[in-house]
């Protein structure tokens, strides 16, 4: 399958056909839609990509981000290496974050990245998912498989991180325990989501 991802603009297409994100599967009113928040969120992704991948210049670093990037030190140098699958927050908790979650793990469990590989241990990767074709980019994924069976995963936590203006952070709950009720739950919100779209209806919802 030919799968790419517009960074720029946020849009997965597969076979040249525009499929869901993950956060645009599940209603508007569960996330912060603010501009300055959602640049903020991506900024900070951005550094903690790149640190991840030894890549950073903190030197040049934006001030505004520096809080942020010592957050996720403390977290890395009190917790070691993250470990599942680990979802970057700038933002307070949010209703449907188990929700995104799961939509996370079935892409790492069951899809695949632009070269037809199975996610292991990424940063900021695109993945694909070949039967229910939508999309999404989980964080940071490092999760393990069977020494027996190559392709089997074995269960993996799923967390949020947040991280503050303040450099301090705080991880949820391990949402894994409820993986397989979120997973239903979201494969529910992608149905309407299709069919809303088929219909020619709008994912808004009246202020």
């Amino acid at each position: 399958m030919n799968f790419h991802f517009n960074k720029e603009h946020h849009i997965y297409t597969l076979d040249n056909t525009i499929i869901p994100s993950v956060t645009q599967v599940l209603p508007r009113i569960f996330f912060n839609k603010d501009p300055y928040y959602m640049e903020l969120g991506s900024l900070v992704h951005s550094c903690i990509e790149l640190y991840n991948k030894n890549d950073l210049i903190e030197d040049a670093l934006d001030p505004v981000l520096t809080p942020y990037l010592e957050a996720y030190k403390s977290f890395i140098k009190e917790n070691g290496k993250p470990k599942g699958i680990v979802d970057v927050k700038t933002g307070v908790p949010q209703s449907a974050e188990e929700l995104q979650l799961a939509g996370y793990a079935l892409l790492v469990r069951e899809g695949l990245t632009a070269d037809g590989k199975k996610a292991e241990w990424t940063f900021e990767v695109p993945l694909y998912h070949p039967i229910y074709r939508f999309a999404g980019t989980a964080d940071i994924v490092n999760v393990e498989y069977s020494g027996i069976e190559r392709d089997v995963i074995m269960p993996f936590p799923m967390h949020c991180l947040y991280l503050s203006e303040e450099g301090k952070y705080k991880l949820s709950i391990d949402y894994s325990k409820d993986y397989r009720k979120n997973r239903e739950i979201f494969l529910s919100f992608l149905t309407v989501f299709k069919w809303r779209q088929q219909h020619g209806y709008t994912n808004r919802t009246k202020d």
